[in-house]
């Protein structure tokens, strides 16, 4: 668990379980809010295709590329894709929420 997870708003919490959650069900092996090799904890961590998810408020450049360098450093880590909460509102249905997301990660409409 994330030491500052009383800080962790509930979007956040609520769009890792569901990406876990989306890739389970297409057959990956997947972990929330894992110690990365002491590289850091990452949100997601899709073990199939070798994906860290990442949820983050908005965009940010620089934190962006330091995760991308330090979890990439990893020869299991493929690549870093960053899921922004507030592309994905807490007043949408969670029906509506579930599809926009699986959108993104795995292509379907």
């Amino acid at each position: 668990m994330v030491g500052n997870r009383k800080a962790e708003l509930i979007s956040h919490s609520i769009l890792k379980h569901i990406t876990a959650s989306i890739l389970v069900k297409e057959g990956h092996k997947c972990g929330i809010e894992i110690e990365f090799f002491g590289l850091g904890i990452v949100d997601v961590i899709d073990w199939t295709d070798g994906i860290v998810y990442e949820i983050q408020p908005k965009k940010n450049r620089s934190a962006e590329a330091d995760k991308v360098k330090r979890y990439t450093s990893n020869a299991e880590v493929k690549d870093v894709i960053f899921i922004y909460y507030r592309d994905y509102p807490l007043n949408m249905t969670v029906s509506n929420l579930y599809k926009k997301l699986k959108r993104k990660l795995v292509g379907e409409r």
